[in-house]
């Protein structure tokens, strides 16, 4: 996005290529909370590209299952943090002040689940402060943004778009199908698959 913005607006004639690092993700930690069809999915794809995965056991859990580590551990030792939970009472701001404060300074938030997961306050706080180093979200706890959110205007270390990370013609069609046989399970007595 930086390099986006720096091209668009003609600033690519005074470009540094040391004004404009980035990192390599390969041998890098992948936290996932949410380790359900998507998780699971985007930790398959994520492993083919070098990166080490660590899947969080729920939050308050008094016993971590195998190939699991504590929501902490996942939090403290992440260079990346990916969302793919449901949005629940119990998890309405799971990443929140406490949260944001554990992980790395250099790590990176990623939610593509749903806006509430995280306190967009805390998260303002901790991109303005440099708790984290950046955050690339597709949802917000209102949709459509308003136009002054700050979220929006003010981070320049946040790639948001707008909740369309599903947006694929693959993606929709699957989700009618998933839909069509929820209804006709249902009909037929079966409880109804969750759709992803």
């Amino acid at each position: 996005a930086e390099g986006d913005r720096l091209v668009r607006g003609g600033g690519w004639r005074g470009w540094a290529p040391t004004s404009m690092l980035g990192q390599r993700i390969w041998g890098k930690r992948l936290g996932i909370i949410g380790y359900g069809e998507l998780g699971s999915g985007v930790a398959r794809a994520a492993a083919g590209l070098g990166l080490e995965i660590c899947i969080a056991e729920r939050r308050g859990a008094t016993e971590v299952r195998e190939g699991r580590v504590s929501f902490e551990t996942v939090l403290s030792t992440s260079d990346y943090l990916t969302l793919h939970c449901p949005l629940t009472e119990d998890n309405q701001h799971l990443i929140n002040t406490e949260a944001l404060a554990m992980m790395k300074s250099s790590a990176f938030l990623i939610n593509t689940a749903r806006g509430g997961l995280v306190d967009s306050t805390a998260l303002i706080e901790a991109l303005a402060s440099g708790q984290i180093a950046g955050a690339g979200i597709d949802v917000l706890d209102v949709e459509p943004a308003a136009e002054d959110e700050p979220l929006i205007t003010d981070m320049n270390n946040l790639l948001v778009t707008p909740h369309n990370a599903w947006g694929a013609i693959e993606s929709r069609t699957r989700l009618v199908t998933q839909m069509k046989e929820n209804i006709e399970g249902f009909l037929a007595g079966n409880p109804p698959r969750v759709v992803n």
